[in-house]
């Protein structure tokens, strides 16, 4: 690694010239190949199908994603990392914030560019008037969901193109002797084909597991879809909103995630996937999200418990930096390093309330709902987390 570091640095004024010319020649491409950010938009829309909402006269936004995404490719040579670590999930328990403040670390990286988030900010509150735009920030990059291609989710040069140029590494490593990057993606912990995947691209990877009572992570993400204009057809919100059989999962609900948990590796991912994920008619997929005991068992099932760390939302918010501390340890990053700082940030995004809340009737519904899960994965961690006197 020394060597190699060495041969970077002796490079730099090259590399330099690299990464501006393809910096001029990712400004050219949206005039140059308007189709270009026609794909890409497309195979966004696809990963995330709430940006179509989001980004409603979004010309602009798909000029900044064809940049990116080009100045990443032109530069993949230079890009030979994947990621050391995951912040898994999952969705509305803190990963956006647990991403910055992970940042904060001189030693770790997330995405380089961020590809449909943190660079879309301005844009996305602009065109959506929501202050819900979290959830294109961050470090997401929604790549095992296709967000550059049903057919790429295996490809290793395709990932690898979301993450910093060997400058960034080699500079890291010669200032503080260190250099880790990750991805912070909380939709990668409720898809059942993601741990497979995973495991193929990185099998040494350490997952960080973020959890809240599945109550809240719920009615949060339901206000952060609203906010997004989604044009919901369910809620929790109403006293006879999922009623009756409205949570049972049907014999077509259970065999189609199966069948995407058994998806061979070099098959592409089923058309509908994502829209049946972000479902605005059918409540069930946004509430078996938050089966977490379900979904860290296909997780465990891929990568050994000694690779992983569970942190309840609910001591992140009491104890953000000690919390913070304990996740760098884990990954193997420097905690005590003289050029870091812990520095308090606002919290992340979230959907808001503005005086709307769950019906105590759907509460009562969902806790329910709940129990086998929370109870299992009480087994499954063999310790209690703050929500569990509620109902286990």
């Amino acid at each position: 690694m020394e060597r190699q570091d060495a041969l970077t640095l002796a490079a730099l004024p090259l590399l330099g010239i690299w990464l501006l010319v393809a910096r001029i020649l990712s400004m050219l491409t949206p005039l140059l190949a308007p189709w270009l950010s026609y794909l890409l938009a497309q195979r966004l829309y696809y990963a995330t199908p709430f940006a179509v909402y989001a980004l409603r006269s979004g010309g602009g936004a798909k000029a900044i994603l064809t940049r990116l995404v080009v100045r990443r490719y032109l530069t993949l040579p230079l890009r030979p990392h994947l990621p050391h670590f995951y912040i898994v999930g999952f969705p509305k328990c803190g990963t956006t914030s647990m991403c910055t403040y992970l940042k904060q670390h001189p030693c770790i990286d997330g995405l380089d560019g961020l590809p449909y988030h943190e660079i879309l900010e301005k844009w996305v509150g602009r065109v959506s008037g929501s202050g819900a735009v979290g959830t294109l920030g961050g470090g997401e990059s929604h790549f095992y969901v296709g967000a550059l291609g049903r057919s790429s989710t295996t490809s290793t040069s395709a990932y690898r193109s979301f993450f910093p140029t060997i400058v960034a590494s080699t500079l890291a490593r010669v200032r503080h002797g260190n250099w880790l990057c990750f991805d912070a993606c909380p939709v990668h912990a409720c898809l059942p084909h993601v741990p497979a995947r995973m495991k193929a691209m990185t099998p040494n990877a350490k997952l960080v597991f973020m959890m809240r009572d599945p109550l809240a992570a719920v009615i949060s993400g339901e206000l952060m879809l609203r906010d997004l204009g989604m044009p919901l057809q369910w809620s929790t919100l109403g006293e006879h909103d999922l009623a009756g059989d409205s949570l049972a999962e049907t014999e077509e609900d259970s065999a189609y995630w199966a069948a995407v948990e058994k998806l061979p590796l070099d098959e592409p991912l089923p058309a509908d996937l994502m829209q049946r994920f972000y479902s605005t008619t059918d409540p069930r997929p946004a509430l078996r999200a938050a089966k977490y005991a379900d979904c860290l068992d296909r997780f465990l099932r891929a990568f050994p418990k000694e690779n992983m760390m569970f942190v309840d939302f609910a001591d992140f918010v009491a104890q953000p930096e000690a919390t913070v501390r304990s996740v760098l340890k884990f990954v193997g990053a420097d905690a005590a390093l003289p050029a870091y700082a812990f520095k308090p940030m606002p919290p992340g995004m979230q959907g808001k309330p503005r005086g709307r809340t769950m019906h105590p009737a759907v509460k009562q519904r969902l806790r329910q709902y709940y129990r086998s899960s929370n109870l299992a994965l009480q087994q499954m961690l063999g310790r209690s987390l703050s929500w569990f006197g509620e109902d286990v």
